[in-house]
């Protein structure tokens, strides 16, 4: 069976295209390393850490849905800097058999 590999990437700053950019590149590269096709990216720009994050609800609906088995995101703080939306991400992922690589943080 294929694995269904995405990317999310977040960025809020003023240069949020080439934050964004630099991080779905890094995480090609890892997915790459591990052998894994990326088949979507979900990507919020310009989008604070405290806001609606619609492209991530998109990805959590896919993951519901049992459409994603893996994520590749370049660190724990672009899903949430908030431990209990972190949290309740990882448990829904996690629940549904979604494996989450973070290139710079261990969970």
């Amino acid at each position: 069976m294929t694995k269904i590999c995405a990317i999310y990437a977040r960025s809020s700053a003023a240069k949020a295209e080439f934050a964004q950019n630099l991080q779905i590149e890094r995480c090609a590269v890892l997915a790459t390393r591990c052998g894994d096709e990326i088949s979507a990216t979900y990507a919020d720009s310009g989008v604070a850490a405290s806001a609606g994050k619609p492209e991530l609800c998109r990805l959590l609906a896919d993951c519901v849905a049992g459409q994603i088995d893996t994520i590749y995101v370049s660190s724990r703080d672009r899903i949430s800097r908030n431990l209990d939306d972190f949290l309740s991400f990882m448990s829904i992922t996690q629940k549904h058999d979604v494996q989450v690589l973070f290139l710079e943080d261990a969970v």
